[in-house]
């Protein structure tokens, strides 16, 4: 069995756990309004794209060239990846973090996370 059909075949079993646990651990889920950040590549970027646009609607027609003609600029989409420069940011963080004696792996004002753990090892 291919990768891909495994993926699509073990989807309600993964649909069914992720609302088993967003049952268990809703508290930790982040209140209307609230700043969230959601991180990664495949699924998960899928996943940020779909909460952004949950959260806040998709971007009005006209935005863009109403933003234009004030002077400013508006990126919706382009052809590269917005979190192909989160590496540098994070890289820079670290070593600030570490010059200014902190622990990056314990932020000070984290109040709660989701861990979500994949099923088989995938």
């Amino acid at each position: 069995m291919s990768h891909i059909i495994h993926e699509l075949n073990s989807q309600p079993e993964c649909w069914t756990r992720a609302a088993a646990q967003a049952a268990r651990e809703g508290h930790a889920l982040p209140a209307p309004g609230e700043r969230v950040a959601i991180v990664g590549c495949g699924t998960s970027c899928f996943m940020a794209q779909a909460a952004a646009t949950w959260m806040f609607g998709p971007a009005p027609a006209g935005l863009a060239e109403q933003v234009g003609a004030t002077g400013g600029g508006l990126w919706i989409q382009g052809t590269l990846d917005p979190l192909a420069g989160l590496v540098r940011a994070q890289r820079l963080a670290v070593v600030v973090a570490a010059a200014r004696g902190l622990d990056p792996d314990r932020p000070r004002h984290l109040t709660r996370s989701v861990i979500l753990t994949p099923s088989g090892g995938e």
